[in-house]
């Protein structure tokens, strides 16, 4: 008889236990009166009727004592169509994701390879407490999406004492989940495919040669965090399932809730591992802990609670489900990890693997600390010991078959040659199988028995005993019973299993692998662990020697060559001297510069005092030629020749191709022109390049670098002087060392046709791009970690930071710390570069952290290119846009170029016809004025709103002067600047034909008001339209100063347009510009000839300082020859730049 549908819900009823609302998901006491489904209110149960009156049928359910429903109903078709009723009790950390999408989880075939390896039974009770690799064995990764709204587990009330007695002590020993990243079962020892004759065997005939018992593997990567809930707590210790698995779990539980409750399914009293357990109405995989007479004692495998129940209660486990590895695992946080009292059941956190311990695997919680590394020292391949005692052939390229992975790109190996006497040694190992050990030693070799497999084991620990299989590479813990001794005959055999790790490079389809692969490969170095890094035959490698040598900071003291830091004028210097001068070369922040001490002492004093000055070095070192043969190594004193004098330095970075010296009279580093060993006579002379901190913020310190000031009230402290210079107050003075900041920073290497992601873009000659490479983006993600580390521990910076200086910097999105470089200071704020990502930020002094040398040496992973066939400095609103949906949402990109970096394009793999984002970006930089009505654009332009041409410090351009104001005030454009070349071709075009194409009528800018202008050439009578700014606004006219070429006049405002916003996103290329090292104390005479001389011409220049509202600071060179004729003392020194600051 078919139930009648009621017009109006139910009740709602009070159990003893809580669950979730079916409708909301809330926490609930309450269910239905009729179906006992789970609401949290009346109107909750009334918004979902539509949908539950057609599922709500009456069930008889009675409610134990502790809580538990029991379901009687005979209908056990309409019993699992109310599955989802069934809630977890206490269920309330989180809403169940229903109909969650997991189309993008990768999934590998072959974890669903079923385990052929054949067991005994005999072998059972050996294997109660260590759970065999077929047991376990599954496809975790499943691509199954699941519509339940609800599921269950056997929870964390289990911590409460039994009814049926007190929960006993568990030891985890089953496998571990495989990671969601494809790495499969890594660790799982190799299955060999060498077949033997089973000499004891009356039922089969053959069996596969046999592995050891596999370590406790990692459960997740090491390399990455992994999402997972917390399923139970222990005390220090957690039970936690991943969150991939999820859908796993619920398609277990839906399995299991058909499987037994088919009358078909009877009860197995008899089962000894694995069995399914009932819990809450619900059944779930169990793993058998003890037995009593009537009761057992259960784990449930996937949630890691254990329960007592009833043997009658017990069926077997399907046999599509025995396999699937249990989904939860025990860890526990390293030590030091905060706030872990408030972890909560259910509650989701990122963590990573950082060892396994016994039973459960350390981990590291995203953003606490982490462990405490050991430093690998590295022994170079050349060395004659390592060559000799290689396991790997260094010359040749050798077959080695994986036994173990450990890493993505570390592995244990068999020589392929050896695998035959491997299994031959396997055969012969139990001639003391009777004979067993009455006490254990440390590090000694027995032989241990797994499943039928024996296996030579070296004893690393006695508490718990525990060992390592020598010839397969892993470990686990084993009684003492099954401690065998070893064959006399078999005891001098090495270890057939070396630890080997792919060289960085090798490309990432070789990372990952699954055992009993093959690979050939050749030794290149090894580590103290006896790990050996390899190539892999195939793959095109770096030369070695060609590699970058890391950049020095300070000279090795070890270089006889080079004088101790006590050789330094600031040592030599008295208390009170008064023959003290501070030269100022270059400014780090507004209170820090750096530059050369100055002694004004006679030759008699000079020479005892084994002090000269840079002049005199100058004069010394002129001799000097450049010397092709010679070759320098990193830390070599040497003489550098920039422009045309020679210079004292050290080798600070050495690159293939790229030299950069230190220069340790000036407290510069620099690129030399040429080379030259130096002169013993120089060595010995004291060096005079300081840093000088003020204790006062110094305004316009730009103002200083050229000038000398005198040092006074000096008094010597260790290793620095105190003093007051001149009227900028009291300063500390040390000797100077550079910065890791002065060698630069490299950026990862990207070859064309590079799979990329865009980090973030600036303008068409500007964009970040990162590497998606497998290796990077592991490499990326511990380098993260790394920082996140170090800032948990780390003070905010307690100083102002310099310009150029690497720092952790807090990112504003996210409240995380990131690389960043410092290149700007904007009132009390500093604008920073994300290095690693290519972003641009202001930061406040509190969001700042120092950075370890070690940190600030890894490359950048943002690369800077330029996109192919673009015009233009900037991108409009259209491109900008396009180019944020590309970021925001990571499109895979392909990049290509022919000559370098700054000419790429970029392919979307997401579109079929391939095209390039290059093409869109063209497109969208049409001018928007034609179709758009940007004449009525009411808000006005200031010259705030100006951008201006960025110059690179250190970088020599062909500049033409303008205007020379003074005879150190110049207004230049640099000839070759490429937003020149566009304003020229593109924007003023376009400004012509947006202006000629109707008489708007007069405009009136205001003061500083950015506009467009008509400008008349009296010599040409050519009439043109071009970007101004209004000096003086009057009744008919305004004073208009062109932004872009320096002209300066009176205009009529019927000659005087609106900006639009189209012109102005290209910056101005105009500069104002101090010529360095021109004071005003120059006679009369020598100013007007140096204005005269540079006025309209073209010269050479090298920037010195750079800023953003449009000024700098330049040397020109041609000046020199004019203070020469004139019997002036010559600008010193020459164009010797830092290259430490970025723009």
């Amino acid at each position: 008889m078919e139930a009648k549908v009621a017009e109006y819900p139910p009740d709602i009823v009070l159990p003893v236990n809580h669950g979730n609302c079916q409708y909301c998901h809330k926490p609930s006491m309450h269910v239905c009166s009729v179906c006992k489904a789970w609401y949290c209110s009346f109107t909750c149960i009334r918004l979902d009727w539509p949908k539950h009156k057609l599922e709500c049928t009456m069930k008889t359910v009675v409610f134990t004592q502790d809580g538990n429903m029991l379901y009687k109903s005979e209908d056990i078709s309409d019993f699992i169509n109310q599955k989802n009723s069934f809630q977890r009790e206490n269920n309330f950390g989180r809403n169940h994701p229903a109909n969650q999408n997991n189309e993008n989880r990768r999934q590998d075939n072959r974890r669903n390879q079923p385990n052929d390896m054949k067991r005994q039974s005999a072998n059972y009770h050996q294997s109660k407490n260590r759970s065999s690799l077929s047991e376990h064995q599954s496809d975790t990764d499943s691509t199954r999406t699941s519509d339940m709204e609800g599921r269950q587990n056997p929870n964390n009330s289990f911590k409460k004492k039994s009814q049926n007695g007190a929960r006993g002590m568990f030891k985890n020993n089953h496998p571990k989940t495989a990671n969601k990243h494809g790495f499969g079962n890594r660790n799982q020892p190799a299955e060999p495919t060498v077949v033997i004759k089973k000499p004891d065997s009356d039922k089969d005939d053959y069996q596969k040669a046999p592995s050891p018992a596999q370590k406790k593997t990692l459960p997740i990567p090491t390399n990455l965090f992994t999402e997972v809930y917390i399923s139970n707590i222990e005390g220090s210790t957690y039970w936690v399932y991943k969150k991939e698995n999820l859908v796993e779990q619920e398609r277990i539980t839906t399995k299991l809730m058909e499987y037994c409750n088919d009358p078909k399914v009877v009860s197995d009293p008899n089962l000894m591992t694995k069995c399914c357990a009932p819990f809450a109405g619900a059944w779930y995989r169990a793993k058998i802990l003890s037995k009593s007479d009537k009761s057992a004692k259960v784990l449930f495998i996937d949630f890691g609670n254990e329960c007592e129940i009833q043997l009658n209660e017990m069926k077997r486990v399907p046999k599509d489900l025995i396999s699937i590895k249990p989904l939860s695992f025990k860890i526990k946080f390293v030590e030091g990890t905060p706030n872990t009292e408030t972890f909560e059941v259910d509650q989701l956190i990122s963590i990573k693997a950082v060892k396994m311990e016994n039973d459960h695997c350390e981990v590291q919680i995203k953003g606490g600390p982490g462990p405490k590394l050991e430093s690998e020292a590295i022994v170079p391949s050349d060395d004659a010991s390592f060559k000799k005692n290689l396991p790997i052939s260094s010359v040749n390229f050798v077959p080695v078959k994986i036994v173990v992975t450990e890493q993505p790109d570390e592995y244990w190996v068999v020589l392929e040659d050896d695998f035959i006497n491997l299994c031959k040694i396997g055969c012969s190992l139990n001639v003391h199988s009777s004979v067993t050990i009455a006490e254990p030693v440390l590090n000694e070799t027995y032989v241990v028995k797994y499943d039928s497999v024996w296996c030579r084991a070296k004893v690393t620990n006695l508490n718990p005993l525990t060992v390592f299989y020598i010839d397969y590479g892993n470990s686990d813990i084993v009684k003492l019973e099954e401690l065998h001794p070893m064959p006399i005959n078999l005891k001098n055999i090495p270890p057939m299993a070396i630890k080997i790790k792919l060289a960085k490079g090798t490309p990432s389809e070789y990372t990952g692998l699954e055992n009993t692969n093959i690979l050939n490969v050749k030794a290149v170095k090894a580590v103290h662990n006896g790990m050996v890094i390899v190539h892999v035959a195939g793959v095109i490698y770096p030369d070695l020697s060609e590699e970058p040598e890391a950049a020095i900071p300070r000279r090795p003291n070890s270089d006889q060559t080079v004088k101790k830091r006590m050789n330094h004028v600031i040592y030599l210097t008295e208390d009170n001297a008064t023959n003290v001068m501070i030269e100022v070369r270059k400014v780090m922040n507004e209170n820090c510069i750096t530059g050369s001490i100055v002694l004004n002492v006679d030759e008699h004093n000079m020479n005892i005092l084994k002090y000269m000055t840079n002049d005199k070095i100058h004069k010394l070192l002129s001799n000097s030629k450049p010397n092709l043969n010679f070759k320098p190594s990193l830390g070599d004193v040497v003489s550098a020749k920039i422009g045309r004098d020679w210079y004292r330095g050290y080798i600070m970075v050495k690159h293939p191709g790229k030299i950069k010296v230190a220069l340790t009279d000036y407290g510069l580093v620099v690129v030399p022109d040429a080379l030259s060993p130096l002169p013993q006579e120089v060595k010995s002379i004291a060096e005079s390049s300081v840093r000088c901190i003020f204790s006062t913020p110094v305004p316009k310190m730009s103002e200083l670098i050229g000038e000398k000031f005198k040092l006074c009230n000096i008094k010597k402290e260790v290793g620095k002087l105190i003093g007051e210079l001149d009227k900028y107050g009291n300063v500390e003075i040390f000797p100077w060392e550079p910065l890791v900041e002065d060698a630069g920073l490299n950026a990862v290497k990207l070859a064309s046709g590079s799979k990329v992601y865009l980090s973030s873009f600036h303008s068409p000659h500007a964009l970040y791009v990162r590497s998606a490479e497998h290796s990077d983006l592991l490499a990326l993600s511990e380098l993260l970690q790394d920082v996140a580390g170090h800032c948990q521990k780390t003070p905010s910076l307690d100083r102002k930071p310099w310009c150029g200086e690497f720092l952790c910097c807090r990112f504003s999105e996210d409240g995380n710390y990131y690389r960043a470089q410092v290149f700007r200071k904007i009132g009390d704020k500093y604008q920073v570069n994300f290095v690693d990502y290519g972003n641009i930020e202001t930061v406040s002094l509190q969001d700042m952290k120092p950075l370890t040398d070690s940190l600030k040496a890894v490359p950048s992973f943002a690369v800077k290119v330029g996109l192919k066939g673009i015009p233009g400095s900037i991108f409009n609103r259209d491109a900008i846009h396009i180019l944020n949906e590309i970021a925001l949402n990571e499109v895979p990109l392909h990049l290509t170029y022919s000559k370098s970096l700054g000419e790429v394009t970029l392919t979307m793999d997401t579109l079929k016809d391939g095209s390039e984002v290059n093409e869109m970006i063209h497109k969208a930089m049409l001018p928007t004025w034609l179709s758009k009505n940007t004449k009525n654009y009411t808000a006005p332009f200031m010259v705030t709103d100006v951008r201006h041409e960025k110059w690179e410090i250190g970088q020599k351009l062909k500049l033409m002067v303008v205007v020379a104001s003074s005879h150190k005030q110049l207004l230049v454009i640099n000839e070759e600047s490429p937003v020149f070349g566009t304003i020229m071709t593109v924007v003023t075009p376009k400004i012509n034909e947006y202006c000629n194409q109707g008489d708007e009528g007069a405009y009136n800018p205001r003061l500083n008001e950015i506009c467009l202008a008509k400008y008349k050439d009296e010599e040409t009578a050519d009439v043109s339209w071009y970007r101004a700014i209004c000096t003086q606004p009057q009744v008919n006219s305004s004073h208009i100063f062109f932004i872009d070429f320096g002209n300066y006049g009176e205009v009529y405002h019927k000659d005087i347009r609106k900006m639009p916003p189209d012109f102005m996103d290209e910056p101005a290329v105009l500069k104002s510009c101090r010529v360095y090292g021109l004071s005003d104390n120059l006679p009369d005479n020598t100013k007007e000839l140096i204005k005269s001389s540079l006025e309209n011409n073209s010269i050479s220049a090298t920037v010195i300082e750079d800023y953003e509202d449009g000024s700098g600071v330049v040397f020109v060179p041609e000046v020199n020859k004019i203070l020469q004729q004139n019997g002036l003392p010559l600008i010193n020194p020459q164009p010797v730049i830092s290259e430490a600051a970025v723009s």
